[in-house]
This record gives C-alpha cells, structure tokens and sequence, in this order.
C-alpha cells in the first residue's frame, strides 16, 4: 500500500504506480499471450494435388490420387473423406508414403503407429504421420500416393450413360496450390476426348475439379460396375400394376362377399308392415330374435323375463332406490313346472329353493363368491332354435392363411432380397417398404376382425380397412414417381408391388364373412326391424302393438324404450294431460292427451309408476326397464354365448376407422 499524506490515509499501490509502466505491463502481458496461443496453432494447405484416372471397359473407374501436404502444428496426419453415392462402392487399395522417389507402403489396421492408415466408416481414411509425443510440425512437406477403385460412376440404360465425377475433394479447409487431373478412357467408350487434362493452380477450399460428359460404349454387352437405371417402362409398368392389382383385390373382395348378399340393401323403416314383421320376426320367439339380433346372452335372459311378464306366468315390481340401480323384484304367477321345459333351468336359478318370489339383492347374496352365469341356462336352447333355421350352422368359406401366409412371406423375402442385392436404393426402399408394411398389417387385422361379422354399414367398413392401407400404397407411388427409385431395379419394384398388394389381400380377408347367404338375409331383416322399431320409437306418435315389446327388448332397444317411457311418465296410474297408453282395442301404443288412462284386465296396459309397483302383465316403465337391462350385472358371462358352432356373440348386427455426381468429398488432417 501507498501512502497520500495530502489525504493523511493509505492509497492502492496500483495508483501510485506511473502510467506508462503499467501500459508497457499490459503490452508485454498481451504479447506473451499471443505467443503462447501461436505456438498452440496450426495450419495445412497442399502444394499439389495430382489425379491419374482410368475408367474401364466395364464402368469400373481405377484412381491414383498424390496429395503432397504441409503440415504446420501438432497434426498427427493426413486425412480423405470421400462421398460414395448411392449405388456406388468404394474399393481402397492401399496408402503409399512417397520420399525421394521411393514408395513406402502404409500398414492397414489401427491408428497407433506412424504409417498406420485405416478405413472408417466406409467413406473416411486417415492415417498417422507423427505420434503425440513427437515436436509439432514445422511447415512439413509429405507426400501421399492413394489408390483405390470406384464403381457406380456412370448411370444410365441402353448403352448411354451420364458421367458426373469431382475429382478433386472440395470439403477442406487449405488451398491446393497446384492441380492436376488426367482422366482416360477405356477405347470402348465414346463420347469425350481421352484423356481428359485438368489443371487448377490456387484452388481454393469448397472449389472442385467436376468431369460432366455423356458417354456412349461401343458393344451390346452392359458394362458390370455402371448403376444401370430402370427404363421408364418398366417404372409405368410398376405403377400400373400396383394401380390394377389393388383394384383387382377390392373388386374380387367385393365381388365375394356380395355373393352370399352382404352389401344387399337393408329394407327401409319406409317399407315395412305388420305383415313384413310377422313373416320376417314375428315369426320366430322374442328370445331367438335377441340371439339372431345381438347374440349377447344378458339381452336373451332380458327377453325372456319380459315374455313372462307379458303373458301374466312372472309378476315384476321395481323399487327405484338413491345412487343404486332399481331393485327388480318377481313374483312367478303360476306353477314352475307349467312354464316351458326350455326355461326350467333359467327358473330355478332365479327362484331357488322352491321359492315363488326373488329379486336382485337376494341374488347376489345367493350367489355371492360363486357367480350366477344366467346365460349359460339359454345356450343350449338359443343352439337348438338358430340351428334350425335355413343354413345357419352351414360355413361356406374358410379362410386360406396358409395361402396369404405364403404371399406375405414369399413377397417379402423376394423384396428383401432383390433390394440388398442391387444399390444402397435397395436398402433405403426397405427401410420404408418393410416397417410400414407390417404395421399396415397389423392395424388392418386388427379392424378387419373387429368387423368380420358386421354386415351393416359395409361402404364405411371398407374404406377402414383402404385407409389403413393407403399410407403404404402412398410410399410407394411416391418411390416409383421419385427420380431416384430409377436406380433400382425392375425386379425390386415388382417384389414391392408384389408385398403391397399381399398386405392389402390379407387384410380384406380378415374382413370376410363366413356365413351363408340365407344366415346373412335373417340377420338383415332384423336389421330392418331393429332399424324400423327405433324409428317408430323416436316418432311422436309410435305405431307399436303392446304384444311387440318382447321383440323390443329382443332387438336391444330398452334405453330407446325406457326414454320413451320417462317423456310420458306420470305419477299414478290414472293420468291427466300426456300419458302413453294402451288402446285396448287395437292392442297398441298411443301417445296424447286423455283423461284418464285406463286398465282393462283383458289387455295388458303398461302404467308408469317409478316408486313401487307390481304388475301382472305389466311393465312398469323405465324403472322395470333399468333394472333388466341391469340382469347382466347380476349374470356376468365368462366367455359370451355358445348359441351353435357357427353362430357367434361378435355377430351383432347393432346399426347405432440422391441422385447426384461422384466424386468430391474431403481432406486434410486431423
């Protein structure tokens, strides 16, 4: 510290200090700096860079590269990146060190000894000119000589080919003071003078040393090493087929089906009748209309109940209860064993013990920890009735896996194939074509399952399984548009049809229906009376004989019912206002304003009470509703219904998815 006796108090030394001494502090500082960052520097450029070149009979180019460098810093040698295009393979030959005319061969393999070279990532050679421990170079002048061949040089069909070839290496950072290239022709070939001189002087970084000459070969022999691309013929032909073969698959896809009737129109609500109904529904029992119709077991068990009920054998009484569903409670009315002998297995379960009354909670203590399979009593009479209908148990069309397998497996590894034996195109083409074609492959089974046994709604159902298959016909015309899929060979593009076209088939299959075509006809009416019944439902004013509600239920319509009932609900049997009501001489629904609503034993009536009722022959609305659409919580089924060997649960037929030049590359040290 400094002392100011003017301030009577110490001051920094470094203010007491003259200003020039600290200006010539600061210059020497900087300076030694700058030395020690100098001595760390370095630099390269190339005193010449000479090229001798031949190109072969068979398109084969045969290169002779000497790169005199001079090194500057701690390289520890020499570097050459080369760009191999697609369709081209390079083939290095050896790394000579030239001193004094002499030629010293470097040693391949590992980079740890002076006049080592090695090959890395296929494109990139380097090899070691001084070991770290040795003194930095001081504007060292070497010489390297490098030899290899390279193939795919020319592109082209029919005799003419296109020759685009740097030969000089324009990623680098020095300048090559003096250039020279002397490119020679095989005799066979024509098209330009031979040889071909290049000289360059001060070529600077990112300038090249590009060859561009269409070139003709004497012979009808195909040269071997040249990338022969596809004829335009051939691309159309591709194309075409890919286009017509996948309107072949649709056409005999949709051609099959349409056969056994699928995509025939279902009746319109417009058309049907009381007497279409008898002969198309009414003619078969409200539960083997639930099974033709939904297949599912709770909805038959539900139907049944509701027959019982309307033919006065079961009485029903619902208690509406807070946050639970409605207890159902039943009351048989007449003797079990005068009930049909095909229901005595659903009535035992349900009234056990010899009791005459149950209900819901009694149930599930009953069967608590054992489980009630409800539906399990009706299979085996839902297998007896659909087996008598015309044709139901009959298959007519197995599917042939093994032969889709065949046409997947076999398209594939012939793609595969062809593709790997012809340019790196090929390897590119499977990288797009093989993920995307198993995973179109896997969706498109997945949803053509799911749909197999729908028969409504089948223009929707298609154009799932062609969406899902687009994406990969997409890659594909864009592959055979590109300018670059000219380098495959036709052979690779006709196997890529080929794997396109198997994805597609196999999954239309999976969407095939192996029902006859009188099974399909049955299914469709119920379509028709599903589809007829829930209009009817939805209009203001139903046109729906009481003696039809079994049918209503049988056809999976009881929360389009049980709306209808809660729009009319009343508070008591006798009603003022709206009410929904029985016309007990025509026996069917109405909907207005009356007086009273009226019950005439003679007839069933349903009457809308949602706090306690019991009804004989009567449904009590949307409680009584809830609580049998509720049975298949009491009923859980394990496996679904097992009506026939043929039939199946999933059946529902418910209408409510560098093209480029060669050559150039890079260089320098590392």
């Amino acid at each position: 510290m400094g002392y100011d006796g003017s301030l009577g108090k110490r001051q920094p030394i470094w203010l007491t200090v003259p200003k020039y001494i600290m200006l010539r502090n600061l210059i020497v500082l900087t300076a030694m700096l700058l030395a020690v960052a100098l001595g760390h520097a370095k630099s390269l450029y190339w005193r010449a860079v000479d090229v001798q070149a031949n190109l072969d009979a068979d398109g084969l180019m045969h290169v002779i590269e000497t790169q005199t460098f001079v090194f500057d810093g701690d390289w520890n040698g020499g570097e050459r990146r080369f760009v191999v295009h697609p369709g081209q393979r390079l083939q290095l030959e050896g790394v000579d060190l030239m001193e004094d005319s002499r030629s010293i061969p470097l040693t391949r393999g590992g980079l740890d000894a002076v006049n080592h070279f090695e090959l890395t990532n296929a494109a990139v050679l380097r090899w070691r000119s001084r070991l770290p421990s040795d003194p930095p170079f001081s504007q060292k002048a070497l010489t390297y000589r490098i030899r290899y061949t390279l193939s795919g040089v020319l592109r082209g069909q029919d005799g003419h080919f296109r020759l685009n070839h740097d030969f000089a290496f324009p990623d680098r950072t020095g300048v090559i003071e003096q250039f020279t290239s002397r490119f020679v022709l095989d005799p066979s070939w024509t098209g330009m003078p031979s040889p071909h001189v290049q000289e360059q002087r001060n070529l600077a970084p990112g300038q090249g040393a590009i060859v561009l000459a269409e070139l003709t070969q004497r012979g009808s022999s195909q040269p071997r090493f040249v990338i022969a691309l596809t004829s335009p013929i051939g691309i159309h032909a591709s194309l075409g087929m890919l286009v017509l073969g996948a309107c072949l698959v649709i056409g005999y896809f949709l051609w099959q089906e349409n056969r056994y009737g699928r995509f025939a129109r279902i009746a319109s609500p417009s058309t049907i009748d009381s007497a279409w109904l008898e002969s198309n529904v009414f003619a078969y029992r409200p539960e083997v209309v639930s099974a033709i119709a939904l297949g599912w077991g709770s909805n038959v068990v539900a139907t049944i109940l509701a027959s019982l009920v309307q033919k006065r054998q079961v009485a029903s009484r619902v208690e509406k209860r807070w946050f639970r569903r409605p207890k159902l409670s039943l009351r048989l009315l007449v003797d079990a064993e005068t009930l049909p002998k095909e229901y005595s297995a659903l009535i035992n379960k349900l009234f056990f013990d010899g009791n005459r009354s149950t209900d819901t909670d009694a149930l599930l203590r009953r069967y608590a920890g054992k489980g009630l399979n409800l539906t399990s009593t009706v299979d085996a009479l839902m297998g007896r009735e659909l087996n008598k209908l015309p044709d139901w148990s009959k298959a007519p069309r197995k599917l042939n896996w093994k032969l889709n397998g065949a046409l997947l497996i076999g398209s594939l590894v012939a793609m595969v194939a062809t593709a790997l034996a012809g340019s790196r195109d090929g390897l590119d083409l499977l990288l797009w074509q093989v993920p995307a074609g198993l995973l179109t492959l896997y969706l498109g089974v997945r949803v053509g399952e799911s749909q197999a046994w729908e028969i409504d709604w089948m223009t929707l159902r298609i154009l799932m399984i062609i969406t899902i298959t687009a994406p990969l016909f997409g890659i594909s015309t864009a592959i055979l548009l590109d300018t670059s899929a000219k380098t495959l060979h036709v052979s690779v593009l006709a196997t890529m049809v080929a794997w396109n076209l198997a994805v597609l088939k196999a999954n239309l299959d999976t969407m095939r229906i192996n029902q006859s075509a009188k099974k399909i006809h049955i299914r469709k009416n119920m379509c028709a009376a599903r589809q007829y019944f829930r209009a009817q439902l939805g209009s203001k004013a139903p046109q729906l004989k009481a003696k039809w509600l079994p049918y209503v239920v049988a056809l999976g319509l009881v929360p389009k019912l049980g709306t209808l009932f809660e729009s009319t609900d009343t508070s008591g049997v006798a009603a003022q206002d709206s009410s929904t009501s029985i016309d007990t001489e025509q026996d069917s629904f109405s909907l207005g304003k009356t007086s009273t609503l009226s019950h005439t034993p003679a007839a069933p009536v349903i009457g809308w009470s949602d706090s306690v009722s019991e009804s004989t022959g009567v449904l009590a609305g949307g409680s009584w509703l809830s609580a049998v659409a509720g049975m298949k919580v009491y009923a859980p089924s394990s496996g679904g219904s097992a009506y026939s060997s043929s039939s199946s649960s999933n059946g529902s037929t418910s209408s409510g998815s560098s093209s480029g030049g060669g050559g150039g590359g890079g260089g320098g040290g590392w």
